[in-house]
């Protein structure tokens, strides 16, 4: 009798007990530490964008080198992991459960590689933002310099190499179009915002 209690009555309320205070207190405290995370990790990544394109770093081929070479080392980690998971499901094949083995030996290769090219898709993103900075500075100074004294020149640069957030290359551009507003020059618009 008190067994048939216990498994009935005791576990299910100890059970609910536990799925409550994870619910109600545990999950709510682990979202926002997450979101935090997450806030910082972009904040991180989008200012290192705007000094990695102030102290000049980026190249249109090195660029496209680097997409290639990473595109292919992606298809063939992709590919060895898909052709060793067929392999493992064919020796299994003759057991009861295939599909779920199959599915358990392609999880953790097709896991790891959505990892790797998450992570390669977002350094590629990265180098070209940088880029488009890169380059939309670039266009817009050469348009503006003929009309700008060495002094104006010197500081717009200035301000380049000093860039070390979105809200300093906002800056900039506004400083750069209020320039060419005052000297009747017409700038084209920013590759990247």
């Amino acid at each position: 009798m008190m067994r048939l209690w216990k498994r009935r009555l005791l576990n299910p309320l100890v059970t609910s007990g536990i799925a409550i205070i994870v619910w109600q207190w545990l999950l709510p405290v682990l979202v926002r530490w997450g979101w935090a995370l997450l806030k910082i990790a972009y904040q991180s990544i989008s200012d290192g964008i705007y000094q990695s394109a102030a102290q000049g770093f980026g190249n249109e081929v090195i660029i496209q080198i680097y997409g290639m070479t990473t595109s292919i080392c992606t298809g063939i980690w992709l590919g060895f992991a898909t052709a060793l998971a067929r392999r493992k499901f064919s020796r299994t094949q003759s057991d009861k459960g295939t599909f779920w083995k199959f599915w358990h030996s392609t999880t953790v290769p097709l896991v790891f590689g959505f990892i790797i090219v998450m992570m390669l898709t977002v350094d590629f993103a990265h180098h070209f933002v940088k880029q488009q900075l890169l380059s939309s500075f670039q266009q817009r100074f050469t348009i503006l310099a003929p009309s700008l004294s060495e002094q104006e020149e010197e500081n717009i640069l200035a301000d380049w190499a000093k860039m070390r957030s979105g809200v300093d290359h906002e800056e900039l551009n506004m400083k750069m179009e209020g320039t060419a507003k005052e000297r009747g020059v017409k700038l084209p618009k920013p590759l990247w915002k």
